[in-house]
């Protein structure tokens, strides 16, 4: 099966989980009896039991037809409680269909936010009882002192931004992480030389479900930056330093 994937640049917190692919017959019979683009399992189920009630109610009334339609009536009741049970069921199909798909795609997002680069816009440190520094990782000067401190100083807590874009044409967003100085990598320039890069090999895409929809598929993600992170810096590091 062939997962869809989003495009790797535009990575972001708060992905949209995709429906398990299906072939097209498959997929307009999916939204027809389903009648919904993502996985909203619970939602659908809600208001089909809604439906299934009414009609139970409905039977139990005495008829409000005239006696010439209740045929055409009792077969229009048929047709819809058949709909409702179809439905019923093909809730349940699907569901179980993406519970099995949603891991997959969670790994394929996973490897391809860990192997992302986001633009650094800025890093600063703080030691207790001091006031933060700013480092320009495409100063050399800065990369040096930067370098010098994590080693004197592995504990001092670091905060770094960096921006991404969720979507082509969208705005930029911007968001921040904290680390000690010890889990920095710093490495030489990559692929975007004059411009400093952070990358989170540990991080991962976990399923967001909605809220009151536990135990169901989830219809988003959250990202889970953790681990240490690698920096590519903007300039060439000094000689001497240990990069």
């Amino acid at each position: 099966m062939t997962v869809p994937r989003y495009r790797p640049e535009f990575a972001r917190p708060d992905l949209p989980i995709p429906l398990v692919p299906a072939g097209p017959v498959a997929t307009v019979f999916r939204k027809a009896i389903l009648g919904s683009h993502g996985p909203e399992f619970a939602r659908v189920r809600a208001r089909t039991a809604r439906w299934a009630a009414a009609l139970l109610l409905a039977a139990a009334l005495p008829p409000a037809v005239r006696p010439e339609l209740r045929g055409v009536a009792g077969a229009a009741y048929a047709l819809l409680l058949a709909y409702v049970a179809v439905r019923m069921l093909t809730v349940g199909l699907y569901e179980r269909r993406q519970h099995a798909f949603e891991p997959e795609w969670l790994a394929a997002e996973t490897a391809a936010l860990r192997a992302h680069s986001f633009e650094v816009l800025r890093l600063a440190v703080r030691a207790v009882g001091e006031r933060a520094r700013v480092y320009d990782l495409t100063r050399a000067e800065d990369v040096a002192r930067l370098l010098r401190r994590c080693r004197d100083e592995p504990s001092a807590q670091a905060v770094v931004e960096f921006a991404y874009q969720p979507a082509p044409g969208a705005d930029w967003g911007v968001t921040r992480v904290r680390r000690e100085l010890a889990e920095l990598v710093l490495v030489r320039p990559g692929r975007h030389p004059g411009a400093a890069t952070i990358r989170f090999p540990e991080a991962r895409y976990v399923g967001r479900p909605a809220p009151g929809e536990r135990g169901s598929p989830s219809r988003t993600t959250h990202w889970v930056l953790s681990g240490p992170v690698r920096i590519a810096v903007g300039t060439d590091i000094p000689p001497g330093a240990d990069a």
